[in-house]
């Protein structure tokens, strides 16, 4: 999959003739730097996520144990409360797809600016690290 995504940038992208290796190395840490601002946002969105999903259990916690609510009531806020939650996580699994769809795009766009450097240190670097991670599994 990775490797159609590079085909595809390599015929959408066009290198200038006149441009040089300072221009190409200062487009190449600029798309660098969008991924690692991609990956924080990531990160701290998680954190959002993790609250809001942790106050949802809560909720139904103290709703299943309070006995202020009406016997009739309990049932349906219960309900109301988990299929809430079930569509918070939802949500958080669409954000983090988009985020990784987003960061992809870039690695992809990252490995076509590479072809035209002398060295491929970040392909080389993710391939290692996947290689990395499939020993482990």
């Amino acid at each position: 999959m990775m490797n159609e995504r590079n085909i595809e940038w390599k015929n959408a992208i066009f290198l200038n003739k006149n441009a040089n290796q300072g221009q190409i190395i200062n487009q190449y840490k600029i798309i660098n730097d969008s991924i690692n601002t991609s990956n924080q946002l990531r990160e701290s969105a998680n954190n959002f996520w993790v609250i809001v999903n942790s106050l949802g259990i809560s909720a139904i916690a103290y709703t299943r144990d309070t006995s202020n609510l009406n016997s009739n009531q309990k049932p349906l806020i219960l309900w109301v409360l988990v299929l809430l939650g079930f569509s918070l996580c939802f949500s958080w699994l669409s954000y983090l797809a988009t985020i990784k769809k987003t960061i992809e795009q870039k690695h992809s766009l990252l490995f076509t600016i590479e072809q035209y450097l002398p060295l491929p240190i970040f392909q080389n670097l993710l391939q290692k690290s996947r290689a990395d991670k499939t020993n482990i599994l």
